[in-house]
Parts: C-alpha cells; structure tokens; sequence
C-alpha cells in the first residue's frame, strides 16, 4: 500500500491534518509507504516503481487535483495486466474534497474522510477526455466531474488566486469559493460553442456552464442534486446557456441549495458522451485540474477502476 501526499493541498494545511490522521490510520493500513509529491517527473518514478514492486494498492492524500494526478499517472504507466488490479483510495486533506461527496461518518478520522477500504472496492466509471493542445492529440481521465464555461474559469481563478482569495483561502474554504465564484461570474462571458451528444443530438449554444459529472457535488456546497452515478455507464450534463451575471448568481444561489431547476436557460440529460467544439480555446476543468482546448470529447470508461466507495 502507497500512500501519495501532497503537502500544498487544502492551501497548504494538508501535512497538519496529515498528522492528524497517520498516526490513526498506521494500525489500519498494512505498512504503508508514505511519499510527498514533489513534481510530476519525481511522482511519476515513484509510482512506477511501486507498479514494478507489484503495488497494487494506492491512496491520494489531498484534495480532488490529488486524486486526479494520482489517476492519470498510474493510468498512463500501468500495464493492461496491472490495470486489472489495481485499487485507489484517498484521504480528504484539500479544500473542496469533492471525491468524498457525500460524506460518510462511517469513514471519518478525525474528522477527515478516509476511503481507503480496499476490501470494499468497487470497479467504477471512469471520465476520458480526448483534446488538442499545442497541436497534439492528449488524453486525460477523471474520477468525480467536469466542467467548461463559469465553473471551470472559477477552479482556474481558485488555483491560480488573487490577494483577497490567497487570505481567504487560509481563512475560511467557503469563503473562498464563494469569492471565486461571484468574482467569476462577474467578468465572466458567454462563448459559442458546438455540443453534440447521442442523446441530444448536435446544436450550438452560447456557454454560460456546462456540467459534466458522475457525483452531483462540487465546489464546496455546491450541488446539482440526486445521487452519484459512479457505475451506470452515462454522465449527467447540465447545461446553462445565455445567462447574464444576475443569471448565473441565481443559479449559483440554486446549486447552493443542492437543486438544478429547467428553465429556457437550462437544460439537463444523461448521455456515455459528449463534445464540446468552440472556435476559442476555452478552460476545461477535470477533478479541479485545468486544460486549455479548442474541442474536448468526454466518453465514460463503464466499470474501468476499482475504487473505494
């Protein structure tokens, strides 16, 4: 069992409630190697020594970004034979902490969620996006949700903060999400772009948010509503289009709620697939994570993973 900790998650208070946990976890985890994420290039070597060492089980300690990496690395270097067997869990030490949603006290440590009950793995969906960035063909995957439009421009802007955001964000979490957010949404504008999916067929829609998600929560509070949909084979797609700023702060006061409402400016359907083509290289945000594309295709990998529920 390898543990992957990075130390810069939760604005840099995750080795405090690293400690808090370890020692807790120490006599429940069967001598775990512990490595900080250092770079991805010291990530990477380590993760495929541990893959040739016939590690089989790995554990993301961080926030969502963290599960992230720790996916597209050992996806990237685990061999068909190795993919088969191998089990990811995560402990929550981020700011957001997405991958645990909803929380279950059954698997909290001090307060922090702990899935890491390998014997209760489940083999679970996995999101892949197909994209072009400086000219070359990429693919990245993701665990928990997606996202192009406000929300993926607010991950950007909570990753990369301000002043005020780097205060609020040692401060207080939901503060700082909500600043974010309406900051965001402040400046933000609508794009044009082209979706098309088996189930809605192809049309263009000027992009205010697009969702699309296999768990219902993101972003602190934030919610569309109903369960996850970690094993059915389909995403949830929630679209909002044409909104004005006063749009959109309605809408992020409705998710806060934990409900998406239909109306002319939105739309919601379940498809295994969808693209998203705009003639501006638009943020595409994946787990929290960032890219920068003109066109990305998400399809579901049905069943691809074991993961701890």
């Amino acid at each position: 069992m390898t543990v992957f900790v990075n130390p810069f998650a939760g604005s840099g208070s995750a080795i405090q409630r690293w400690e808090r946990v370890s020692h807790r976890l120490s006599g429940s985890l069967a001598r775990p190697g512990v490595h900080m994420l250092n770079g991805h290039a010291a990530t990477e070597q380590k993760i495929l020594d541990a893959l040739r060492n016939g590690e089989t089980n790995f554990i993301a300690a961080g926030g969502d970004g963290t599960v992230n990496i720790l996916l597209n690395i050992l996806l990237e270097l685990a061999t068909p034979e190795q993919l088969r067997h191998l089990r990811i869990g995560a402990i929550g030490l981020g700011s957001s902490n997405d991958f645990h949603k909803p929380f279950n006290t059954d698997t909290l440590v001090e307060g922090i969620s702990c899935k890491i009950g390998f014997e209760n793995a489940l083999p679970r969906d996995v999101g892949m996006v197909k994209y072009e960035n400086g000219g070359y063909p990429r693919t990245r995957f993701f665990l928990i949700n997606a996202s192009a439009g406000a929300t993926a421009a607010a991950n950007n802007f909570f990753n990369n903060p301000d002043r005020i955001l780097r205060s609020l964000k040692r401060l207080n979490t939901q503060s700082a999400i909500m600043y974010s957010a309406i900051k965001t949404i402040l400046s933000y504008k609508n794009f044009p772009a082209n979706i098309t999916s088996p189930a809605s067929g192809s049309f263009m829609a000027n992009i205010s948010n697009l969702g699309v998600i296999k768990n219902p929560n993101f972003s602190g509070k934030l919610s569309y509503g109903g369960p996850c949909s970690y094993y059915n084979g389909m995403f949830g797609i929630y679209l909002c289009h044409d909104m004005t700023p006063f749009g959109l702060i309605k809408l992020l006061a409705e998710l806060g709620k934990g409900k998406f409402s239909e109306t002319h400016k939105t739309v919601s359907w379940s498809a295994p697939s969808v693209t998203v083509a705009a003639e501006q290289a638009i943020a595409v945000e994946l787990d929290g994570e960032i890219i920068l594309t003109k066109k990305a295709e998400f399809s579901v990998l049905p069943h691809y993973l074991m993961v701890c529920p």
